[in-house]
């Protein structure tokens, strides 16, 4: 079976609950309690880290992101970074748009303000295209949202023609 241009692999047996078949996946081992995630026994960590550590750059637009020392930030930094940011299918710049409308749409303006000040240092947005946003997100966030964003956009904008 084909779905999105990949072959799937299809078992020989349908489920017997009706549903549809699915083929077995090996299991995932589990981390040793109290381990930290950068001492964690899987022998692509190192690899996965540095590529979490990369995307994360390109994504925050830092040289040096800084994190929380710990499970939290090497969960962050190997799995959201080096395996969701970094999957096939959506470009950084379209995963970024599809962030800001959530966070605009949850009214997390603290987030709001950082992915745009990104998205504009990393040159994945221009200022017209972050207007646009505004006018765009604005519609579908409600109006209150639309402003706060609008100010944030302008604010950011004013202090990047200072630069």
């Amino acid at each position: 079976m084909t779905i999105g241009g990949k072959e799937l692999p299809l078992t020989a047996e349908p489920a017997k609950d009706g549903g549809i078949a699915t083929p077995p996946v090996a299991p995932v081992p589990d981390r040793p309690t109290g381990a930290p995630m950068d001492e964690y026994l899987d022998d692509t960590a190192p690899d996965r880290r540095a590529r979490g550590l990369e995307i994360m750059k390109q994504v925050h637009g830092e040289d040096d992101p800084s994190g929380v020392p710990g499970d939290f930030f090497g969960m962050t930094v190997e799995h959201l970074f080096a395996e969701v940011w970094s999957r096939d299918g959506l470009s950084l710049r379209d995963r970024r748009l599809l962030l800001l409308g959530l966070l605009v749409g949850q009214g997390m303006d603290g987030d709001v303000e950082l992915q745009l000040d990104a998205a504009l240092r990393t040159g994945e947005l221009t200022p017209d295209e972050l207007r646009e946003i505004v006018i765009f997100l604005t519609h579908y966030a409600g109006w209150p949202r639309g402003a706060r964003l609008n100010g944030q956009v302008e604010e950011l904008l004013s202090r990047f023609m200072k630069d």
